[in-house]
């Protein structure tokens, strides 16, 4: 087969080339660049450069469908939010002359915004934090009184489209009704629709799914170790466990409720006191801890591709617990924000000779790295130049307002 993978920069599209490469698949792989992360690996054989998805999208799935039918790719992967809101959006039209491995668009939406996976999720009794749900940020005036500190705001998207663009929006952290009536009054932010959460405090753990018209078939279990930064973001270091049994059962039921069909990420987070799972998010598409599952045992890129072929999905729980993946430069990036930065909000990290000892034992039983790999070494040069050129020039933010998806 010949598969079409986007978002190359993205280490999960790093994760799929290499998975459909070693089962003897060809891969091309596109991106705003000729050169990345995905491109790199000796798995890839064709890199596809195409119109950004951010600032073009009817420019991008127009080199979609071009590239598509040049090079007769049997099926596209969408790897990123952006790519696959887009072309799930873009799917009746694409599908003629490929599949494209990505559920419908009403799927895809009713998944991704926050507001309705959380009142579905109360619907099914299932816990979330949310406690009030904000269309305009004026109606944060109408529930000052009833808000907890700190608290969380949290947009229903992570991005939004705004004048033909995508925009980022971002989690806030709130600690007084002063900090909360500044929100309140920037009526110009994009963060709107969303909610107001209670914060919890806790360790997050998540349940990966490939499911079939709604049925869940294979499942997996996974926690967080380290985050980039400390205080919750991107998984660097991450474990295989045993699936929870209540967010087993939550997350089948939500992902029922959807009709979910392909792969997907139903995040939790575990309140440290009473243990309760309380609901964040569904990730419709491949997660950036992707890796962790493969290392594991479980090739969810591999079963991705047989269920859109329509072969049969046996269903499995079965891979090894224990498991860990590092993100190396993530880790890094982890132990420079804690020398500089060891707390926020009130927040107590481990200690920090613990982390520091545990930090520097590069080589542990049933450790996996994200990138670094003998028999593939490009991405892993790719990413460390990358990232000391980052260091070099510093990170390029605008001026004012809000800054652009990239």
């Amino acid at each position: 087969m010949r598969i079409l993978l986007t978002d190359g920069n993205q280490r999960s599209a790093l994760a799929v080339t290499r998975s459909l490469g070693r089962a003897g698949m060809e891969v091309l792989v596109g991106e705003v660049t000729a050169k990345n992360l995905a491109s790199s690996s000796k798995f890839c054989r064709k890199g596809i450069v195409y119109p950004s998805p951010f600032e073009d999208e009817n420019g991008f799935v127009e080199a979609i469908r071009n590239v598509v039918g040049e090079n007769r790719v049997d099926m596209v992967i969408p790897v990123s939010d952006i790519t696959t809101a887009i072309l799930s959006d873009n799917k009746q039209q694409l599908e003629p002359f490929t599949t494209v491995a990505t559920v419908d668009h009403g799927v895809f939406w009713a998944a991704s915004d926050k507001n309705n996976l959380h009142r579905v999720a109360e619907e099914l009794g299932i816990p979330t934090p949310t406690l009030f749900y904000i269309e305009k940020a004026q109606q944060i005036l109408d529930v000052l009184d009833k808000v907890p500190f700190p608290c969380v705001l949290k947009p229903a998207r992570s991005r939004r489209r705004l004048n033909g663009r995508w925009v980022n929006t971002s989690v806030v952290r709130v600690q007084s009704n002063e900090e909360l009536v500044k929100v309140a009054q920037d009526e110009r932010s994009p963060q709107w629709p969303g909610m107001v959460q209670r914060q919890i405090r806790g360790e997050g753990q998540g349940v990966f799914a490939l499911c079939e018209r709604g049925e869940p078939k294979v499942l997996f279990g996974h926690r967080r170790l380290r985050e980039k930064p400390p205080w919750g973001g991107v998984s660097v270091l991450r474990e295989s466990i045993p699936i929870d049994p209540i967010m087993k059962d939550y997350s089948t039921r939500l992902l029922k409720r959807l009709q979910w069909h392909g792969v997907a990420m139903v995040e939790f987070k575990k309140e440290v006191n009473t243990g309760t799972p309380y609901l964040m998010e569904i990730n419709g598409r491949f997660w950036g801890s992707l890796q962790l599952a493969i290392d594991s045992g479980v090739d969810f890129p591999l079963l991705l591709v047989q269920l859109y072929n329509g072969d049969t999905i046996e269903p499995s729980e079965d891979y090894r617990v224990g498991i860990r993946s590092r993100w190396l430069l993530g880790d890094i990036d982890h132990l420079l924000t804690r020398l500089s930065k060891p707390t926020r909000d009130g927040m107590t990290p481990p200690s920090f000779a613990e982390f520091i000892w545990d930090f520097l034992k590069i080589y542990q039983k049933d450790m996996y790295y994200e990138v670094e790999s003998w028999d593939d070494p490009g991405p892993s040069l790719y990413e460390v130049k990358r990232y000391l050129s980052d260091g070099v020039k510093g990170l390029l933010k605008s001026p004012r307002g809000y800054r652009y998806a990239k």
